[in-house]
C-alpha cells in the first residue's frame, strides 16, 4: 500500500493530523537516507524502505489513541485530551521541559533519559506524545517497546523486528542493526515497573547492553521508582511536574469538550472552601480523571483516594452509553450483581498482584479468572462470561490482540488491597508480612489503600514493627556524654541517618571535577569509559565498595559524592508519615557546604574520634545537608518532618492495646 494510501485509510480513523505533505517530508528525510549507499539490490531497498514507512503510519495511528476510564471504548486522541506536562530534573524542580511543540528540546540535549514517578502522572502519554511528535516535527524514527511484551528470552533488536514487519515485508535481525546504526531512531522503554518480578534482572541487562552497544540511538525509559534503576547512571532522571491548579481544571474541560459537566465541577472545586481537601488530588492527571468520572456520575465529589475508587467502581459498573441516549447500559453476560461482581473482581486484583504481572496472555487470563470464579462457586457463573464483561460492559480490562491488561495498574492495586483487607482478612498479617519484608515500593500504592481501609490492621501489622525497630535502635547512637550539649535538633537527626542508613559517607575529590567538565550525559564508549575509570580510581583510593547508592550534587564545586545504603525503606517512613503523622515532629534543614577540604573522606557515625564530631557547630551543619541532600535536595530551606521517640513510645503502647480480634462483647449474639 502506498503512503498516500495508508493516510486515507488512517484519515478515516480519526488521525487526522498527520498531512499527506507530513508523511512525505518524513519519508525523504528521515527514512530514504537510510538506503542510500545500503550496498543492497534495489528492489530490497524499496521494499525495505515501504516497510519501514507502513510501519510509521502504524505507529502514528496507534500512539495518537488515547485510552481512559472516563470514556472507555469510546475513541479519543492526544489532539482530544492531551495538555502539556512537564518534565523536570530529579529532586530539581528548577531544571525544566514543557511537553508540547517543542518537546524534542530534551532531547536533543540528552540521549539517555529515565521518566520516573508515581502511578497516573502521565508517563506513558508523554511517551505517546513524543512517539507522534517525532513524526510530526520530522525529528525521529519513534520505536515505543511496552517492557511488559518483551519476552523473557528475546533479544531487543528481535522485539524490533516484529514491531516494523508488516503483513507481506519483513526485515531480517541483521537488517533492524543496520537500519539502528544508519537512522535517526529513538527508542521508547516504557514501563519498567510493569515488568513481571521475575523477569526484571533479565530485562534491564537487555536494556543495559543495547544501550552500551546502540551508542547513536536516543533512549528514553519509563518506570515507578524501582530500586534497579540505580544502575542506570548515564541516564538524565526527570520526573513529571505535578499539575497546577489551572492545568487540572483545563484538563477537565477537556473531558466534556467545556460542556456543562465541567463547568459545574470546576466551579465547585473554586469556589467550594470544603473542596481544597481535594487539592493534592488535582495534581495527578489520572485522579483528575477519576475525579471528573465519579462527579459526572452523582454530580458528588468523594474527598478520600479510596472513596474516589469506590464511586469509580459503582460508576463504570453501572455506565450508560451516552452514544444511544441514557437509558442504555451495557447489558452484563454474569447478571450480576454490583456486590458480587466486585467480590471476583477483588479475588482478581489479588491473584494479579499475587504473579506480578499487569498483563497476560489468553491462557493466564483464563486460568487466574477460573480460579476467582471458583472461589464463589454458588453463583454458578462461568469465566469466560466474566472476561466479556470486564472488557466490555465494566471495561476495567483492555484487549489487544491475545493480549488482555488493566486499563491501570492501580485499579488493579485497589481491588487487591480491598481483598486483603476484607475477604482476605484471615489472612492478613502474612499478606503484610510479604510485602514490607524487603522494598516496600512495588506495594506502596496497595498498602497506602490497606491503610485507608483498615486503618487498625495497617498500624497493627505495618507501623507497629516498623516504629518497634526504630525506638530500639534509637538508644544505640549518640549516647555517649560528649554529645550531652550538641544541638539537640541535629542529635535526632543524626540518629535517624543512621537508624535509616546502614552506612553514609562523604567524599570530595578533585578527581570528581573531571566527570563534570566532560560534555553533560555523553554516552559514547570513550566517556562512559572516562567516569568509570575515575570511579574505580576513587573507589580504590577510599577503599569503598561498589555495592552502595551514589548521589552526586552540583552545589558547590562538584567535587564531593555521598555514597549511602539503605536499612530501613524509607518509602514505608514516607507510606507512615502519610498516615500517622501525628508521632513525626518538624526538623529545619540548612544549606551549607558539606567538606571544605578536598581530596578526603569522612564516614558519618557516632564516634567521638570523627572528624566531624570535633566541632558543635560543624556537626550540626554537617549532619542537616547530608539530611537534606539525601531526602530533600531540591530544596535549600526546608521544614521537614522526622519520627519522634517520645511519641513512637506511645504510639506502640497504644497500638499494642488494640486486640484486633476481640472487640469485648459488643457483639456477642
Amino acid at each position: 500500500m502506498s503512503i498516500p494510501a495508508v493516510l486515507v485509510e488512517l484519515a478515516k480513523t480519526g488521525v487526522v493530523k498527520l498531512t499527506e505533505e507530513t508523511v512525505k517530508t518524513f519519508v525523504d528525510t528521515k527514512i530514504k537516507p537510510i538506503f542510500i549507499n545500503w550496498g543492497k539490490d534495489e528492489s530490497r531497498s524499496i521494499e525495505l524502505e515501504e516497510c519501514l514507512s507502513e510501519y510509521l503510519m502504524r505507529c502514528y495511528a496507534k500512539n495518537n489513541i488515547m485510552t481512559t476510564i472516563v470514556f472507555g471504548r469510546l475513541r479519543k486522541t492526544l489532539e482530544d485530551l492531551y495538555i502539556p506536562l512537564t518534565l523536570e530534573e530529579y529532586r530539581n524542580e528548577d531544571i525544566k521541559w514543557v511537553i508540547d511543540e517543542n518537546c524534542y528540546n530534551i532531547l536533543d540535549n540528552y540521549s539517555r533519559i529515565l521518566i520516573v514517578d508515581m502511578a497516573g502522572m502521565g508517563k506513558s502519554t508523554i511517551v505517546k506524545y513524543f512517539a507522534c511528535q517525532g513524526i510530526n516535527l520530522n525529528k525521529c524514527i519513534p520505536i515505543v517497546i511496552e517492557l511488559r511484551r518483551l519476552e523473557k528470552k528475546q533479544s531487543i533488536p528481535e522485539y524490533i523486528q516484529t514491531q516494523i514487519n508488516s503483513l507481506d515485508k519483513n526485515l531480517r535481525i541483521e537488517e533492524i542493526v543496520d537500519i539502528l546504526k544508519k537512522g535517526d531512531f529513538v527508542i521508547f522503554f516504557d514501563g519498567y515497573d510493569e515488568i513481571a518480578n521475575e523477569s526484571k534482572s533479565d530485562v534491564l541487562d537487555a536494556i543495559q547492553e543495547f544501550t552500551g552497544k546502540a551508542s547513536n540511538t536516543k533512549i528514553v525509559i519509563t518506570s515507578r521508582e524501582e530500586d534497579d534503576l540505580n544502575s542506570l547512571g548515564e541516564y538524565k532522571c526527570v520526573n513529571i511536574k505535578p499539575l497546577t491548579e489551572e492545568e487540572a481544571y483545563k484538563l477537565i474541560k477537556k473531558y466534556d469538550n467545556d460542556g456543562k459537566i465541567s463547568e459545574k465541577l470546576n466551579k465547585r472545586l473554586k469556589e467550594d472552601s470544603s473542596m481544597k481537601v481535594l487539592n493534592e488530588f488535582l495534581v495527578n492527571p489520572l485522579l483528575v480523571s477519576l475525579l471528573y468520572k465519579t462527579f459526572e456520575y452523582k454530580e458528588e465529589i468523594p474527598y478520600k483516594k479510596i472513596d474516589f475508587y469506590e464511586q469509580v467502581y459503582e460508576a463504570v459498573f453501572n455506565d450508560h452509553d451516552k452514544t444511544k441516549g441514557s437509558a442504555y447500559t451495557h447489558e452484563k453476560k454474569t447478571k450480576l450483581s454490583k456486590h458480587q461482581f466486585e467480590q471476583i473482581l477483588r479475588t482478581f486484583g489479588f491473584l494479579c498482584l499475587k504473579i506480578g504481572k499487569v498483563e497476560y496472555g489468553s491462557q493466564l487470563i483464563h486460568d487466574l479468572l477460573e480460579q476467582s470464579v471458583g472461589s464463589f462457586i454458588c453463583l454458578k457463573i462461568i469465566a469466560d462470561d466474566f472476561l466479556y464483561d470486564i472488557t466490555h460492559a465494566v471495561p476495567f480490562l483492555q484487549r489487544d490482540g491475545n493480549e488482555y491488561r488493566w486499563v491501570h495498574k492501580s485499579f488493579m492495586e485497589y481491588f487487591a488491597s480491598c481483598f486483603i483487607s476484607v475477604e482476605g482478612k484471615e489472612f492478613e498479617e502474612k499478606y503484610y508480612h510479604k510485602m514490607t519484608k524487603f522494598d516496600i515500593y512495588p506495594y506502596y500504592n496497595v498498602l497506602d489503600f490497606c491503610a485507608e481501609i483498615n486503618p487498625i490492621s495497617f498500624r497493627k501489622f505495618v507501623v507497629l514493627p516498623y516504629i518497634k525497630h526504630f525506638v530500639n535502635e534509637y538508644v544505640n547512637y549518640f549516647e555517649n556524654e560528649y554529645f550531652a550539649d550538641f544541638d539537640e535538633e541535629a542529635i535526632k537527626m543524626a540518629k535517624q541517618l543512621l537508624i535509616l542508613k546502614k552506612e553514609v559517607c562523604i567524599i570530595n575529590d578533585i578527581k570528581f571535577k573531571r566527570i563534570h567538565e566532560m560534555k553533560p550525559y555523553d554516552n559514547s564508549k570513550e566517556a562512559v569509559f572516562e567516569r568509570n575509570k575515575i570511579f574505580e580510581e576513587v573507589y580504590q583510593k577510599y577503599n569503598l565498595s561498589d555495592n552502595l547508592m551514589v548521589s552526586n550534587y552540583n552545589n558547590r564545586d562538584e567535587r564531593y559524592i555521598i555514597r549511602y545504603g539503605e536499612k530501613l525503606d524509607f518509602f514505608m517512613y514516607d507510606l507512615i508519615l502519610r498516615h500517622i503523622p501525628e508521632i513525626f515532629e518538624n526538623v529545619i534543614f540548612e544549606d551549607i557546604p558539606l567538606i571544605s577540604e578536598e581530596n578526603m573522606k569522612i564516614d558519618f557515625n557516632d564516634n567521638i574520634d570523627n572528624p566531624i564530631s570535633y566541632d558543635k557547630e560543624e556537626f550540626r551543619m554537617i549532619t542537616k545537608r547530608i539530611f537534606l541532600l539525601l531526602f530533600e535536595p531540591n530544596n535549600s530551606f526546608i521544614e521537614y518532618k522526622v519520627l519522634d521517640y517520645n511519641k513512637c513510645i506511645k504510639a506502640i503502647r497504644e497500638i499494642e492495646s488494640i486486640d484486633i480480634n476481640k472487640s469485648g462483647d459488643i457483639f456477642d449474639w
